[in-house]
């Protein structure tokens, strides 16, 4: 799972489905993803201008 904060629109890569984005009037955002994987080893980049957060969940 990802999530990035700040006030412009987030795209994601291929392979995350987008959940619904939470608006914090007048110009933040907060904008979270989720990739489901399976079992192994998991890796994953990319760039961002303002604050963001990274979680690994595993289910057994």
């Amino acid at each position: 799972m990802a999530g990035v904060q700040g006030g412009s629109t987030v795209g994601w890569s291929s392979g995350f489905t987008a959940l619904p984005t939470l608006v914090v009037p007048p110009s933040d955002q907060l904008a979270t993803a989720y990739r489901i994987v399976g079992s192994g080893s998991c890796q994953a980049s990319g760039t961002c201008a303002k604050q963001w957060m990274a979680e690994v969940v595993t289910l057994a």
